[in-house]
């Protein structure tokens, strides 16, 4: 406490120097405050309103390497046939017009299997979900879950919209439920407005022709596993009833070569996770970077700054200060600083943050994505973390310089700035810094 209270008398003299520091490190904590918030709310957040994710599985036929989606009467078989799997589900978005009540509008809409809220564990906020006996093909009738979202935009919330007519792209369904506010799509980011059983008979969605199909591949499955079974062993046992079921149409002889994917369950989907868990490293490691070149030139300032004050440490030394003692002082007035800007760079990123959310890249009419990218418990200790972290490493080098005077000169009010050793530590950060640079300006260009 009596080093804080010192350390914060000291700055108070210099507001010049604190403020400079201050806004050069707010601007460095502030962009990785803000490339972590999307981290944090892509991968780490997870979806929401959906509670029950343990279990989840995502299943899909793997063609060299490849994801792709799969079959309904082949989904059918494996729902009928495993035993690892506790439920399968599947689904496939689209863009529909809406008409009815209101005006007309493009939104986006899940074909579903009717067991998709339950297996999600989700219940409704309003009505009801749909019944396993109108909502598996071919057994459909034309109903139609809403989201929360369009319940309150299109309806204004009517506790009275159950049993309203909803048009489909043409075709009229009637609304039976609305799904649990916060509620988009299993998916992170994915806004569904609109639920209908798969192969309602809507024009522009799939009809029995594609449905009917087996080797046609029109549906994302997902699942979720008995208690007790491991993914491994879903891959063997959906993989074997898949081939079994296909059989009739390989070659006398030989086998049909149907491989099943089963991935974990990820907010975001496994054919894009590798990817965007790509990008997002890349950008953390540029964003580091530019955090490590205001550390640096906060450093030099704190070089330039423990030799205007070579006098003052030379003379706590010569009175019997320990040199541990004057480091830990020194390290507590820089920390203090770099606190103080990591206070700073978390509004800095508040701003960050909506920059970074301006280049949505143009969608589809109807398609949207909507990020929960607000600050919490991750997003702050991230924040102070590394600021405390970067407080330590950048400031212990001029911290340890600053002890190792020279009485004599010092104590003569002779300034140490031009000995060989404090001009290699300055000439070392500040090419530390030049080459940083051009690895950011090289990365910014890449990114551009």
């Amino acid at each position: 406490m009596q080093d804080l209270r010192f350390a914060v008398r000291t700055l108070r003299k210099k507001p010049g120097f604190v403020l400079a520091a201050v806004l050069t490190l707010a601007a460095g904590v502030g962009a990785n405050a803000a490339v972590f918030s999307l981290v944090n709310g892509v991968l780490l957040k997870g979806v929401p309103g959906l509670e029950r994710s343990e279990g989840l599985v995502e299943i899909s036929r793997d063609v060299g390497a490849r994801f792709f989606d799969m079959s309904y009467p082949v989904i059918t078989h494996l729902r009928e046939e495993s035993e690892v799997l506790a439920d399968i589900v599947a689904f496939t978005p689209a863009p529909v017009a809406l008409g009815g009540e209101g005006a007309s509008t493009v939104a986006m809409a899940l074909q579903t299997t009717g067991n998709y809220f339950s297996m999600l564990g989700l219940r409704p906020a309003l009505g009801r979900f749909f019944a396993p006996e109108e909502s598996f093909y071919p057994n459909v009738s034309s109903t139609s879950v809403i989201s929360h979202r369009l319940w309150e935009r299109r309806y204004a919330s009517a506790p009275d919209v159950i049993g309203v007519t909803l048009m489909i792209n043409g075709h009229p369904t009637e609304i039976i439920g609305v799904a649990p506010n916060g509620f988009g799509a299993h998916i992170v980011g994915l806004q569904i407005d609109v639920f209908v059983p798969v192969g309602v008979q809507a024009p522009g969605l799939h009809g029995a022709g594609a449905l009917e199909h087996r080797e046609s591949g029109i549906l994302e499955v997902a699942g979720r596993l008995a208690a007790g079974a491991s993914v491994a062993q879903a891959r063997v046992e959906l993989s074997e009833l898949a081939n079994r079921f296909m059989a009739d149409l390989a070659p006398a002889g030989e086998d049909y070569g149907y491989v099943v994917r089963v991935e974990e369950w990820a907010p975001v989907p496994a054919s894009a996770r590798t990817a965007v868990t790509a990008f997002f490293a890349v950008l953390m490691i540029v964003v580091a970077l530019l955090l490590s070149m205001a550390c640096i030139n906060v450093a030099n300032m704190l070089l330039s700054r423990a030799t205007e004050r070579s006098g003052e440490i030379a003379i706590r030394l010569a009175m019997g200060a320990s040199r541990r003692r004057i480091i830990r002082q020194l390290l507590t007035e820089s920390l203090v600083l770099f606190l103080f800007a990591g206070a700073a760079g978390l509004l800095l990123s508040a701003w960050a943050t909506n920059l970074l959310l301006a280049f949505e890249p143009p969608l589809p009419p109807g398609f949207n994505i909507e990020l929960d990218l607000g600050l919490d418990w991750r997003v702050i200790g991230f924040s102070f973390g590394i600021t405390i972290i970067a407080g330590i490493i950048f400031s212990l080098a001029p911290a340890l310089r600053a002890t190792r005077p020279d009485l004599v000169l010092a104590l003569k009010d002779r300034s140490a700035a031009g000995t060989p050793t404090r001009t290699r530590l300055r000439s070392t950060l500040v090419a530390g810094q030049m080459a940083g640079t051009v690895i950011l300006l090289i990365a910014a260009g890449l990114f551009l």
